[in-house]
């Protein structure tokens, strides 16, 4: 097993850049203009590979999702 050591402050800043541009982790690496470290490429495929990384549209769509159930009455 190879030990891959975790990046929390290029975390961080992934998550401020995809809040930014409005866009995934995907997106944001095949961006035209976009120029990003190798830290920030390495973290980012790792972020992808996890699976478990909400992206700032995926949290909008949940927030509407919960507000508008809210509103129906299927959540109290």
């Amino acid at each position: 097993m190879t030990y891959r050591r975790e990046r929390p402050i290029c975390r961080r800043a992934l998550i401020s850049l995809t809040k930014k541009y409005n866009c995934d982790l995907e997106g944001l690496l095949h961006h035209p203009t976009m120029f990003m470290s190798n830290g920030l490429r390495i973290q980012a495929h790792k972020m992808i590979a996890e699976s478990k990384f909400k992206t700032a549209k995926e949290l909008e769509a949940e927030n509407k999702k919960e507000s508008f159930r809210r509103a129906v009455g299927l959540i109290k």
